[in-house]
């Protein structure tokens, strides 16, 4: 035998039918099942912004967004590019000359697959030679920018294209 309040859902769900209305216990569980959905989308949204901010966030690593592409600088990479190698040296020059002491970033990708793009400061070890850190994962064509902030100049921007063997 079915307690009073057993009884007392019984027919307030008969009620609630009758009238035209939900079940206030699946009417419940739906909110409860509403609210997860929209946690999780909540989370979802503020993870993929935060994948947007730190992917994106060239300025973070050093890299200049507004710089302006400028042709009387020359930029390329020094020595064998293989795959997996990280260190390269990368001859940085403005009409022909070394560029000394500038900050230099250096953007690249595989051609076709901006998913492998990657980005990385150089430190200058000689006059116009700069050491860059970056992993080349697959063989093939690159293109990039390398980025260059000089004292007292505006920021500038060179393509860098090359193959990866």
């Amino acid at each position: 035998m079915a307690d009073d309040s057993t009884l007392v859902r019984e027919a307030a769900s008969r009620e609630a039918a009758e009238q035209g209305q939900a079940d206030p216990r699946v009417r419940e569980r739906q909110t409860k099942g509403v609210r997860r959905i929209l946690v999780v989308a909540a989370l979802a949204a503020a993870a993929f912004a935060l994948a947007i901010v730190t992917l994106s966030d060239d300025a973070r690593r050093g890299c200049v967004a507004d710089a302006q592409r400028d042709p009387t600088y020359q930029a390329r990479l020094l020595g064998p590019i293989e795959v997996e190698k990280s260190d390269y040296e990368l001859e940085v020059t403005h009409d022909g000359k070394p560029v000394e002491g500038a900050k230099i970033c250096a953007s690249v990708a595989m051609r076709g697959m901006s998913g492998m793009a990657v980005s990385d400061l150089a430190d200058e070890v000689r006059p116009g030679i700069y050491t860059v850190s970056i992993i080349l994962e697959m063989s093939g064509a690159w293109k990039g920018n390398i980025l260059i902030t000089e004292e007292g100049k505006p920021p500038a921007s060179t393509p860098l294209t090359f193959n990866v063997s």
